[in-house]
Parts: C-alpha cells; sequence; structure tokens
C-alpha cells in the first residue's frame, strides 16, 4: 500500500496504523531525510519502501514510484493520498496567482496524479482502494480562503468521479473530510483552543483504515466527515478562531437586544454544538437553528436572528465589536 505525505502528522499516522494492521508499506515524501527518521525500522526492511525525493506534483516521478513500487511487491492494493497543505488569508481580489497554483496543485494535482498512476495496476488485479483526504472546508466557500476550498473541493469530486469509474471493476474510492487535526503546528497557531475537541491523527488514521478495508467493500464514492466536536471560525479579518468560548459572547450581544434571559440561556447552551464555520450572517442563522431547536418558538427564533442580524447591518460597530470579542485571545495570523 502507498501513502503520500507520509512524514506529515497524519500521513505518518496512517502509516503506523497500517504497519499495525501488517501492511508492506510504501511511504512517500518530497524530503529525502524525514522518512527514515521517522520510520528508522523500515529503512532496511524488505517488506517495506521508504520513496523519498518524490515530487508527488510530477507525473513522471510518481510514476516512476508506482511503478518500482509493482516492482518490489507485484502489486498495489491500496493509495492514501494523504499530502496537502493549508494556506488562507486574502480575498479571491487579492489572492496571488502563485497562492492560487500552489494550493490547486498540492491538494487536488497530487490526488489527480497518484490516482492516475496506480489505477491501471488495480484494474488489472481486479481490486483496489484509493482514499483521498479533503477537508470540512470544501463543503462550503468562506471568505478569504477560496484557494484552500477549492482545491479541497476538487478532491471530493475527484473521489465521487474516480468511484462512479471504478465500481464496477473491483476499486473502492472515498474520502475523509477532518476539521481541525491536533498537530503541533495547530496547537501552535491555536493558543487558546480546546484541543480536547480536535481529531487526533490517529483517529482520523481509524477512519481510514476501515475504508482500506473489506468491511468497507459497499462503501463507495462517500466523503466522511472527520470533526470531532471542534468547531472553527474563518473571521473576515483572516483570522482562525476557536467557537468554545462564542456562546457567552452570543449570550451578551443577546441580553443587550433585551432577548429574554430564559430564551437566551436555551439558545446558548446549544450554540456550541451546532456552528459551522463562521461568516456574519451564519450567526443570525445559528440563533435561529439553535432556538428551534431548543423548543424556542419560531416566531422568537426568528426575533433573535432578526435582532441581531439587524443590528450588524445597521451598526458596523457593534459587528466590529462582536468579532473583536471572538477573536481576543485567539490566533491571528
Amino acid at each position: 500500500m502507498i501513502v503520500t505525505g507520509a512524514a506529515g502528522n497524519l500521513g505518518s499516522a496512517v502509516a503506523r496504523a497500517f504497519q499495525a494492521a501488517g501492511a508492506k508499506l510504501v511511504l512517500v515524501d518530497r524530503g529525502t531525510d524525514r522518512l527514515p527518521r521517522l520510520f528508522p525500522d523500515l529503512v532496511d526492511s524488505p517488506n517495506h519502501f521508504l520513496a523519498t525525493s518524490v515530487d508527488l506534483t510530477s507525473a513522471d516521478a510518481v510514476e516512476r514510484m508506482v511503478d518500482e513500487t509493482v516492482k518490489r511487491f507485484g502489486r498495489v492494493d491500496v493509495l492514501i493520498n494523504t499530502a496537502g497543505g493549508f494556506r488562507v488569508g486574502t480575498p479571491v481580489h487579492e489572492t496571488p496567482f502563485e497562492t492560487w497554483d500552489f494550493m490547486l496543485n498540492l491538494n487536488a494535482r497530487t490526488v489527480f496524479i497518484a490516482s492516475r498512476a496506480v489505477i491501471p495496476y488495480m484494474l488489472r488485479q481486479g481490486s483496489g482502494r484509493i482514499v483521498n483526504v479533503a477537508a470540512r472546508a470544501a463543503l462550503k466557500g468562506d471568505a478569504k480562503m477560496a484557494a484552500y476550498s477549492a482545491s479541497k473541493s476538487v478532491v471530493v469530486r475527484l473521489t465521487e468521479s474516480m468511484a462512479a469509474e471504478l465500481k464496477k471493476d473491483g476499486i473502492n474510492v472515498n474520502c475523509v473530510l477532518p476539521g481541525t487535526i491536533d498537530t503541533p503546528q495547530n496547537r501552535q497557531a491555536m493558543p487558546n483552543a480546546d484541543y480536547s475537541r480536535w481529531v487526533k491523527p490517529e483517529a482520523i488514521a481509524d477512519i481510514i483504515l476501515f475504508l482500506a478495508s473489506d468491511a468497507a467493500r459497499v462503501v463507495q464514492g462517500a466523503a466522511i466527515p472527520v470533526f470531532g466536536q471542534a468547531h472553527v471560525a474563518y473571521i473576515p479579518d483572516g483570522r482562525v478562531i476557536g467557537l468554545s468560548k462564542i456562546p457567552r459572547i452570543v449570550e451578551m450581544f443577546a441580553r443587550r437586544l433585551q432577548v429574554q434571559e430564559r430564551m437566551t440561556q436555551q439558545i446558548t447552551e446549544f450554540l456550541d454544538e451546532t456552528l459551522h464555520p463562521l461568516g456574519v450572517a451564519v450567526v443570525a442563522q445559528a440563533l435561529h437553528m439553535c432556538a428551534v431547536m431548543r423548543g424556542v418558538k419560531k416566531a422568537n427564533a426568528r426575533m433573535v436572528s432578526s435582532a441581531m442580524l439587524g443590528t450588524f447591518k445597521k451598526n458596523q460597530a457593534t459587528r466590529d465589536e462582536f468579532f473583536e470579542h471572538i477573536g481576543r485571545g485567539h490566533l491571528g495570523f
């Protein structure tokens, strides 16, 4: 089995999970020394292959790696595409062409090239599994993250297209949609977040292991959410924030709008479990949704959401204050 991006946090967790399951591993990385350092026990193993210095955006390089894999092991049963990256922070009209190309190449082109290289071998075998790593952001565009969101959306569409093309040939293609992954880099970037809500790489690896197994033989073309309890907001100035403290902030503003205390409590206690990536209007929608789900009358729910959204529209200072309170103590980048 082949794991791209195997030196990354998720890729290495996936590799260890499959190693524990007894798989013969082909671990792929662009660097020269990271894989030997991370997997010293595999360096001289005849049952594993550390494919270093492989540019996954180069079709020639990937085809050479896959050919070497087949030469060593005779087949390719599983491809796990974990290679990818993340860049946000600029609106579309200010996004450099380099950023757009970088995101599409790293997140989408790599999946296309690697899958294209292994599928002919899987077709000859009459079996195979491909699992791609997309992202929660693939489901919905948001401000100042168009390149990233678009690139991960491509991964989902590639997954669906390959699944439709290959389902009669014994080849299953699926993808996972992680939210915020608990990595050292994310902890450094968001020091005030509630890490217990994030998804550990090992937990995502378990889902990928299942999708690559015979137990998932009837799962085809699926995009599996792997969000855990994490909620992340991308607010207008490009910052990424944790949402664990938003209910208190919304409560403050709801009370300022003279919403009844009981209704405010009903809304806020459920808010943390239902928010999606945050835009200004989504705050109002979330208030409306939470109020309805908690049994608040629809008319009152509409009053809350309309009041919040109306205040934002009429009063730029209130809107700015809201996001300032949300962002205070969280990451700015």
